[in-house]
């Protein structure tokens, strides 16, 4: 027998060792959760909360840049209070709506459009009532912020300068 023969003969009894040893080790708890729902409803409540402290974040300073008086801050608590999103977890199933048919799905999904245009006109009114509170000097500083922070999916489509 060679030398290369040999040599596979070893490799080939190295790796079934290797294999035998790696199948007696026990799996962890994390073995096969990549990507188990879990673990995608934590990532979208951690995304939840850092879009909220984001949010809270660019209000305070949209505020202290406003100078607003005590008069404009009851204006500003509704406008505010307008801006905070629905809560997490308003969406249908994934599987409930790919088990309904067509027409059922399309149904539903214009019922979401149309709650996402009730909640902007909610958006508007509040905006409109706060606009109309702020001196023109206070307009000019709310038109150039507002919008300028919003997310990549949202805003850009308004901000075509940059």
């Amino acid at each position: 027998m060679g030398s290369f023969s040999k040599s596979i003969i070893i490799g080939m009894t190295v790796l079934g060792l290797g294999g035998t040893a790696l199948a007696q080790i026990p799996p962890s708890d994390n073995a096969g959760k990549t990507g188990t729902m879990q673990n995608k409803q934590d990532k979208h409540e951690k995304r939840g909360e850092r879009r909220q402290e984001y949010r809270a974040k660019h209000q305070a300073a949209l505020h202290a840049k406003l100078k607003l008086s005590a008069a404009q801050e009851p204006a500003w608590k509704a406008y505010a209070d307008s801006m905070t999103p629905p809560a997490i977890g308003q969406r249908p199933d994934r599987n409930t709506m790919q088990n309904m048919p067509a027409p059922q799905r399309m149904e539903a999904m214009l019922e979401r459009m149309k709650q996402g245009q009730t909640r902007m006109e909610s958006h508007l009114a509040a905006l409109k009532t706060f606009y109309a509170v702020l001196t023109p000097e206070q307009q000019k500083t709310f038109d150039t912020e507002f919008g300028q922070h919003r997310g990549h999916r949202r805003g850009h489509m308004w901000n075509h300068s940059k």
